[in-house]
């Protein structure tokens, strides 16, 4: 298949929010709407920052079933559809969700992706510590070992 941003084809697609922060156990639902299209598929992706798209879901615009893929297959992942829309909500927002999450579709094997939303997931539950040894005076020119 061909892979073209939004603008070099008829078929359009958009994503509501480009940046969402959140903290761990919250949720958030990323927007992505799409016109031009008179049958088409739809698919979500996640990519982890220097790693691959990963598939997470599919579904035919006109069918009733939403397929999820490996790990994205349990409760924390949930798709609302309706006709030019659809609402994916990630739920009890893990470290690991940090990430960028594409909606695209393919129609006439084109393949046309959205502009993307990164979600940053803030772990408020990691303690940072800070070790600092005790203060020296040094002459101008001696030397310190660190």
């Amino acid at each position: 298949f061909i892979v073209q941003e939004t603008h070099l084809t008829a078929s359009s697609v958009h994503q509501d929010s480009s940046l969402v922060s959140a903290d761990v156990g919250d949720s958030v639902t990323l927007r992505c709407s799409f016109e031009g299209t008179e049958s088409a598929w739809v698919y979500w992706y996640k990519q982890t920052l220097g790693q691959k798209p990963k598939l997470m879901s599919s579904f035919f615009i006109y069918g009733s079933e939403i397929t999820f893929y490996d790990e994205f297959r349990n409760d924390r992942f949930t798709l609302i559809r309706e006709k030019q829309t659809n609402s994916l909500t990630i739920s009890d927002l893990k470290a690991s969700d940090s990430a960028s999450y594409y909606c695209g579709i393919m129609h006439t094997q084109v393949l046309t992706f959205a502009e993307g939303a990164t979600v940053s997931v803030k772990d408020t539950g990691i303690q940072t510590l800070v070790h600092q040894s005790a203060s020296e005076t040094i002459r101008l020119e001696g030397s310190v070992t660190l």
